[in-house]
């Protein structure tokens, strides 16, 4: 997640379209969260990047469905995650909202 939150330090421009600078965040928080997944054995199922937030599935090593969601991004110094369990890849409203920070090791806590 280095990566990302060094873009992410570098502000995003706040604009009705996506900025090149978004796109570029978007795709490396993409790359950093499949990492992260994958470091608990996960496998990431679907990712969305909206208008300055992303949001996603995935499955653990025991297939269980997890979903995921960040704020909005712009002017943030210090994000979190939104993770919650979910039925399958369509099910936005799931089970209790739990919130981590960014950093390596942040799906490590989950029942896997």
């Amino acid at each position: 997640m280095k990566k990302s939150l060094e873009l992410l330090a570098l502000g995003l421009e706040s604009s009705s379209e996506a900025t090149p600078e978004w796109k570029k965040f978007a795709s490396q928080f993409r790359r950093d969260i499949t990492v992260e997944i994958h470091h608990i054995g996960g496998t990431l199922t679907g990712f969305s990047r909206g208008h300055f937030e992303c949001s996603g599935f995935f499955r653990s090593s025991n297939d269980t469905c997890y979903y995921f969601s960040t704020s909005d991004l712009r002017g943030v110094t210090k994000p979190s995650l939104l993770i919650r369990t979910a039925q399958d890849e369509k099910d936005y409203t799931g089970g209790s909202n739990n919130y981590t920070g960014w950093s390596h090791g942040m799906f490590s806590e989950l029942p896997v």
